[in-house]
């Protein structure tokens, strides 16, 4: 899903995409100014998109901001006139309604806090930070400056995740009570060595990636989980409890492999299960269980949310990969209109806590090299795996447990902490 790297087909489609305009429909609203900041990796998906379909939402793009700008999307800038700025400092006061923050993990909470301190309301893309500090910072210059930071989480603007959220508040469904998902992805050694803070921890200068699958690749669906327990719209459950086990299975600082289990402050029981090192790649697949429904969902077999009732009837709420796009015209409407965006960085915060709290509660063991195989395709890309690891991270997803909770003989039980959120998180 996610456009971190194009084919060769897509950056020739990426090169012909040109503004459409909508002259009827810009006419009728205040046109919002969007800037762009970072223009590699996810950036090159903000960039296409805007620049393919802004002036239907009454949107354009204003100026490119990137100190060492991807080459294909500097060209395509400055053939359709548009600035590109060395820095966000550059940007002027009154020539934007909306920054976009596309940048490393590492840069997320400062130029979020920044461009709200310059006057801007930020969509920032997921995670909201590497570390808890730096997710409250944006959370504080947030309240600070009275600009929105929107955190892109897309699932949490889509259709189906938003209908299920108002009949999840509306009690429909009664309170949640356990949650659980799975995700496998494998990752080959080019995933680690695309950019520099991939697999990192930290980097030199003490900033805080915490590049991992809980906080990067799938911190969508454990931030997922948080989102639909939580007890009103645009809030989230905030972790209480976390027992965490954290492996790796490759030569990084991170982990590429976690199990969390959380309790909620409102009493529900969470476990996430994701790895980068396993095989056959399935997920996610999800099961929430609420005390009158269980939703269910599962990329490869049934890709749509439902909730299945007792009776036997089916709400069904569509696919949330279908309407892809909404976390963007969302937040683009919300800079126009002034409304809160549906996932904001008070609302992100609890993944942020949870996988802090899982570095807490756990150390990063490396998994039995004896178990472990690596094979190289013919281009030198290696992929290194741990073929019984599949078979334990699906026992623990059908038992709700841990590994060492489990017959596997490498594992390391974690410690349970006790979550205590900082002043002004609440």
């Amino acid at each position: 899903m996610s456009p971190e790297i194009l084919t060769a087909t897509e950056n020739e489609t990426f090169r012909k995409f040109r503004p459409k305009t909508d002259s009827r429909r810009r006419g009728s609203m205040k046109e919002v100014r969007v800037a762009l900041a970072g223009t590699g990796g996810y950036g090159r998906y903000y960039l296409r998109t805007l620049m393919k379909d802004a002036a239907a939402h009454g949107a354009r793009l204003a100026a490119g901001i990137d100190p060492r700008p991807h080459p294909d999307s500097a060209q395509m800038l400055k053939e359709t006139g548009i600035p590109l700025l060395a820095s966000l400092a550059d940007l002027a006061p009154d020539s934007a309604d909306l920054v976009i923050i596309a940048a490393p993990i590492h840069l997320h909470a400062p130029l979020s806090c920044q461009a709200m301190e310059q006057g801007f309301p930020v969509l920032c893309e997921k995670p909201l930070a590497g570390s808890v500090a730096d997710g409250l910072s944006v959370i504080r210059a947030s309240r600070a400056t009275g600009r929105f930071a929107a955190i892109g989480y897309q699932w949490s603007y889509s259709d189906a995740v938003q209908s299920a959220k108002r009949d999840i508040v509306s009690g429909r469904f009664g309170r949640p009570v356990r949650m659980r998902t799975i995700c496998i992805w494998p990752r080959r050694k080019s995933y680690y060595t695309r950019t520099f803070w991939a697999g990192r921890m930290t980097l030199p200068d003490g900033s805080f990636v915490h590049d991992s699958p809980a906080n990067n690749a799938a911190a969508h669906y454990l931030h997922n989980m948080f989102f639909l327990a939580g007890e009103e719209m645009g809030k989230s459950a905030v972790p209480k409890e976390v027992t965490a086990e954290l492996y790796r299975c490759k030569e990084i600082e991170s982990y590429d492999t976690v199990v969390i289990r959380c309790l909620t402050g409102n009493g529900v029981e969470i476990l996430f299960v994701a790895t980068h090192s396993a095989k056959p790649e399935c997920g996610p697949v999800f099961e929430l269980a609420f005390e009158k429904a269980t939703f269910t969902y599962d990329a490869d077999k049934d890709p749509f949310l439902r909730a299945h009732l007792p009776d036997g009837s089916v709400v069904d709420y569509n696919d949330p990969d279908a309407t892809y796009g909404n976390r963007l015209w969302h937040t683009v409407e919300a800079a126009r209109t002034g409304k809160t965006p549906a996932c904001d960085a008070l609302a992100a915060f609890s993944q942020t806590v949870c996988v802090c709290a899982a570095l807490e509660s756990s150390g990063i063991f490396s998994l039995p090299p004896e178990q472990v195989v690596t094979k190289t395709d013919g281009l030198g890309d290696g992929f290194t795996w741990m073929p019984a690891l599949s078979d334990t991270l699906w026992e623990c997803y059908r038992r709700w447990a841990l590994p060492s909770e489990t017959k596997a003989d490498w594992a390391r039980a974690g410690a349970t902490v006790r979550v205590t959120l900082p002043e002004g998180a609440q």
